[in-house]
């Protein structure tokens, strides 16, 4: 089974980074540890990757599936990122 969420890419604090906008991972972030702006690098530029590893290790999924472009700014690309459920 599958599900999608949203994340934006931008440079926080000279580091290219992922947010996540929705989803169990920014939930459990703001219950657990009352973050609200959690702020995930990509590494060596593969966005792929980098958001599949956060979800893998968490238990949050198996594989991504896809990241699709949804819009782009200046500053920031928002992705639709699709990936299968873990269970």
């Amino acid at each position: 089974m599958r599900e999608k969420v949203v994340i934006i890419r931008s440079n926080v604090r000279g580091v290219d980074a992922f947010h996540f906008c929705s989803g169990r991972l920014r939930v459990g972030a703001e219950i657990e540890m009352g973050f609200h702006d959690l702020w995930f690098p990509v590494v060596g530029g593969d966005l792929f990757k980098s958001i599949e590893a956060v979800l893998v290790l968490n238990g949050i999924a198996n594989n991504v599936a896809n990241v699709s472009l949804l819009r782009e700014g200046d500053t920031y690309q928002d992705h639709e990122v699709e990936y299968n459920i873990a269970f």
